[in-house]
């Protein structure tokens, strides 16, 4: 149930950023479509290290984080869902 909840929310916001599509790509969330400005940009890099913005296809690559710096896990499920809503309103919300 906590889950469902969790998928709404992020949809949600996904809905309010213009985003049609929030997909795992291995090590990476994409999400798209996405056009950042210069600033928002510089942003991401320093939120989000080593995140690839692919503009030719409006796509942002984020890599999934870890439950610790050295031999995490990544995060799954409710965890996952409430990052990549951080994710939204931190770097796409509001353009």
């Amino acid at each position: 149930m906590v889950n469902l909840l969790e998928v709404a929310r992020l949809r949600t916001a996904a809905r309010r950023a213009g985003l049609t599509d929030i997909t795992a790509a291995g090590n990476h969330i994409r999400f798209a479509p996405v056009e950042l400005p210069d600033s928002r940009q510089v942003r991401v890099q320093r939120l989000y290290p080593k995140t690839v913005l692919k503009p030719a296809v409006r796509t942002m690559l984020v890599p999934v984080p870890k439950t610790a710096p050295i031999g995490g896990q990544p995060l799954r499920d409710a965890d996952l869902l409430a990052w990549c809503g951080e994710v939204i309103r931190s770097v796409l919300a509001d353009l």
